[in-house]
């Protein structure tokens, strides 16, 4: 469970409360309105390529999912995407800004219309900034539901999860927050799925879970090699990692070393041999705390029977 080891080690037990610097997520099935991605949706993109030259079209469809046209097809590709906007005027979604860490995403994000040409970005898969104001859209900042797309790896894909963009525009969510509404609905965590897709299409972005996943187990690693987190929770939750054995390995040192403190204890008199043998089912040091239990136990009994 990803999010559970980042609400535990991350976050703490509980979910911090909507309200100022914190995330708004929401399950909501009712359908919002919110910008469009830049990528033409299917019954949108077949009439457009019927204008096309038969020589272009190649070029055009790569242009509309996000790639560059070639020099010869450029001013075709450009004149149906204004022929289409004069047709159907369209509302674009654009990021400004986004950060993201292993707990936490932040977005800002704008909505571009009035466009006299069809914006596409420059790099990446959403549309910037520059990328709207080269083909002379308006641009004010977004503010309303944004969904969040989970997918599955079979494809299958979860839409009733919502955040709330600010006045300016801002969006922040937590994926502890997420993974927990999942499980509230019966929908499952977030470790089911494989990528996150902000806004219907990814206009917002797409986040990768499970290179999100990797990291996580990189960064809990680091932190168990400086002693500050547990090796065994480590080999439980990531046994697919490449360092899953050097996890395995110091729990089982860390365990040695518990029960070697705990040895003395019994030795010293200060923790009772009940106490370790109810603590450890299997030690190498079980043998001489049973031992040791014997003793004290036939030494109360001879003191009992002493006049």
């Amino acid at each position: 469970m990803l999010c559970s080891v980042l609400a535990a080690v991350v976050l703490g037990a509980t979910m911090v409360p909507t309200g100022a610097g914190a995330s708004d997520v929401r399950i909501d099935a009712a359908p919002r309105s919110e910008p469009r991605a830049f990528t033409p949706h299917a019954d949108e993109l077949a009439p457009m390529l019927a204008e096309v030259s038969a020589g272009c079209r190649k070029a055009a469809e790569r242009v509309w999912r996000g790639g560059r046209p070639g020099h010869a097809c450029a001013n075709e590709v450009a004149r149906i995407g204004r022929k289409q906007l004069r047709r159907v005027p369209q509302r674009f979604g654009v990021v400004l800004h986004r950060r993201v860490d292993l707990t936490t995403a932040r977005v800002v994000v704008a909505l571009a219309s009035g466009c006299r040409e069809w914006p596409t970005p420059r790099r990446g898969n959403v549309l910037a900034e520059h990328d709207v104001l080269a083909s002379g859209c308006r641009m004010r900042p977004y503010r309303g539901a944004l969904s969040i797309v989970l997918v599955a790896a079979d494809g299958r894909r979860v839409d009733d999860v919502r955040v709330h963009a600010d006045r300016e525009g801002v969006v922040r969510f937590r994926f502890a927050d997420i993974d927990a509404q999942l499980r509230e609905r019966g929908l499952g965590t977030l470790d089911d799925y494989v990528r996150l897709e902000a806004g219907h299409d990814g206009w917002a972005g797409r986040f990768d879970l499970e290179r999100l996943r990797g990291f996580l187990a990189d960064w809990h690693l680091t932190w168990v090699r400086r002693g500050r987190g547990s090796p065994a929770l480590f080999a439980l939750r990531h046994r697919a990692h490449p360092r899953a054995q050097l996890a395995s390995d110091l729990a089982v040192e860390s365990n040695l070393a518990r029960q070697q403190r705990d040895f003395v204890s019994v030795e010293r008199g200060i923790l009772p041999p009940a106490s370790f043998l109810d603590r450890y089912v299997w030690s190498p040091m079980r043998h001489s705390v049973e031992s040791m239990l014997a003793e004290y136990r036939a030494h109360g009994s001879t003191t009992r029977a002493s006049p």
